[in-house]
């Protein structure tokens, strides 16, 4: 088709530059699609919503990305809240709230990760402030204490409850 309109002079050859590489563009995003699709039954979430990601708006499977976005989105969601449940329970509350940084990253700004981050930082504000107090009152570890204390201040930043703990050590 583009072929007849240049020999017909109905385009010029800017014009049939811009046709071929919209043609070019909507034909990645069909294979990029398909791949998502194949990469989406076999369970490989961030690899397919990355290609779901890059499906042009003007393919006709743009709709039905959109719609495997938003399934992504929440099953990766779903997953991560269950790991960091499992890392919360292990009182390992920095990875805990790295993953749920990580997977912001990915999937972009989530309430839901959002208020399981909130969550885990006061827990861990807690946590940690019980701990150093464990720390010094059984070896009147002072350093150990500030060390705990000093981490958790670099992670959370400067909470007024922190700097008292602080002060106190």
């Amino acid at each position: 088709i583009v072929s007849t309109l240049e020999k017909v002079g109905v385009l010029d050859s800017f014009q049939i530059s811009v046709v071929y590489e919209n043609l070019y563009q909507l034909q990645i995003s069909k294979t990029n699609f398909e791949s998502a699709q194949e990469l989406f039954e076999q369970s490989y979430y961030e690899d397919a919503l990355f290609l779901y990601c890059s499906v042009s708006y003007a393919d006709s499977n743009y709709s039905e990305a959109l719609n495997k976005i938003d399934e992504i989105k929440e099953i990766i969601t779903n997953e991560t809240l269950s790991e960091v449940t499992d890392l919360e329970n292990n009182n390992c509350f920095t990875d805990a709230m790295t993953l749920i940084n990580n997977t912001i990253g990915l999937i972009g700004q989530n309430t839901e990760l959002q208020s399981k981050y909130n969550q885990l930082s006061a827990k861990y504000l807690e946590y940690s402030i019980d701990e150093a107090e464990n720390i010094f009152n059984n070896n009147k570890n002072y350093d150990g204490a500030i060390s705990l204390i000093t981490a958790t201040i670099d992670i959370l930043g400067e909470d007024p409850r922190l700097i008292a703990e602080l002060e106190k050590y």
